[in-house]
């Protein structure tokens, strides 16, 4: 893979991630205004927003580890391409918690 295939399929890769986790935030959060709801809830469980998706991503890389360990996984349709999306889409809202949760905490003069 040259530099301009690896530029085309990270920019086709980002807009499908896109598309991905907006359907799915769509989906998960349609009834509240706050988009990371779903992961909020964890609250309810005493785990922090941030840790529980954390603690998500981990089970991701746990599939990962296995589908290394015994070249397959069992369930189907949710190959190893789907764990490295979720994989993508978990860091990515992971990011948007702590970029939420460190503006929350500036003081607006």
């Amino acid at each position: 893979m040259n530099k301009d295939e690896l530029k085309h399929f990270l920019v086709e890769l980002f807009q499908r991630m896109l598309k991905i986790l907006l359907e799915k935030n769509h989906d998960y959060t349609s009834d509240s205004d706050n988009a990371l709801a779903n992961f909020d809830a964890a609250r309810d469980f005493g785990v922090d927003t941030k840790r529980g998706l954390a603690v998500r991503l981990g089970d991701k890389f746990g599939r990962l580890k296995t589908y290394f360990k015994g070249g397959s996984l069992l369930v189907q349709g949710e190959g190893v391409e789907d764990t490295l999306l979720d994989i993508i889409g978990y860091a990515a809202l992971l990011l948007a918690a702590i970029h939420r949760d460190k503006n929350k905490n500036k003081k607006v003069i």
